[in-house]
């Protein structure tokens, strides 16, 4: 009984993030996020995923990178490690931006957050100075 038990909790912990409860135990992150200094040519169709305690629980529209953007997801109140990550759609294929992959910097954020009834997170990704900018 003791580890049904167990199992049970892991298994509740496991899907909080994923499920997005819509009640008093979830609150709201809302991510704003454009990049600039964007060169002709190189202004790509994006998309961001939002991660919750590693587990995706959201991604935005498709926009070019200079277009101001957001998602806004649910999440378990309480602490959660939160990464954001831009996508970059490139020929026809969605691709982490990251410098494995060839960009410049990585376009991602990853921070422990305290999360209540409403959170927000306003991302610049600067292309000329090669870093996430964080408001």
């Amino acid at each position: 009984m003791k580890n049904l038990l167990m199992l049970l909790a892991f298994v509740a912990t496991f899907s909080a993030c994923r499920t997005g409860k819509t009640d008093s135990d979830t609150g709201t992150l809302t991510v704003n996020f454009v990049a600039t200094g964007s060169i002709e040519g190189y202004d790509h169709v994006s998309k961001m995923k939002v991660f919750c305690d590693n587990v995706e629980i959201g991604e935005s529209s498709e926009r070019k990178q200079s277009v101001q953007n957001k998602v806004t997801v649910n999440v378990p109140r309480g602490s959660h490690t939160i990464k954001v990550t831009l996508f970059a759609k490139y020929d026809g294929k969605w691709e982490e931006r990251t410098i494995a992959n060839e960009y410049s910097f990585d376009w991602s954020l990853m921070q422990k957050m305290n999360i209540g009834s409403k959170n927000t997170l306003d991302i610049t990704f600067d292309i000329e100075k090669e870093k996430v900018v964080v408001k």
